[in-house]
């Protein structure tokens, strides 16, 4: 009985050469229903990642500028004042050059640093030139 089992098992493996054509198309369709929703989906998060990379560039160029301040408290005044990337550059608080990553074009801007009379802080942000 075990031998016929295993007889008859075979015979039907080997009369399955493939698959059929609906079964192909079948894959086939699914495979196009998957990739019309995850290339756009891929496309627009390479936009999101580059502005990413940018905040964390820009929050970055402001720490140094405070690391800047910290160290230099003489270039504080009230008025407000002006810290180019250059001079960060050429102090070493930062390796340059520094790239926009939206348009790899190099960056080149200045921190401005204002003073909150009402916070009784300084402000800093990233300007480009």
């Amino acid at each position: 009985m075990i031998n016929i089992t295993i007889y008859l098992n075979w015979v039907m493996i080997m009369n399955n050469k493939g698959f059929t054509l609906v079964e192909l198309l079948a894959v086939i369709a699914v495979i196009g229903i998957i990739a019309i929703i995850a290339i756009p989906k891929m496309v627009g998060t390479s936009k999101t990642n580059k502005d990413m990379v940018y905040e964390t560039n820009l929050k970055q160029i402001e720490k140094v500028a405070r690391e800047y301040v910290a160290s230099n408290p003489d270039v504080m005044s009230e008025d407000g004042f002006r810290i180019s990337l250059e001079l960060l550059c050429n102090k070493k608080y930062l390796e340059c050059p520094i790239l926009d990553v939206r348009d790899d074009s190099v960056m080149n801007g200045y921190v401005l640093v204002t003073y909150d009379s009402n916070t009784n802080s300084y402000n800093y942000e990233y300007k480009s030139e």
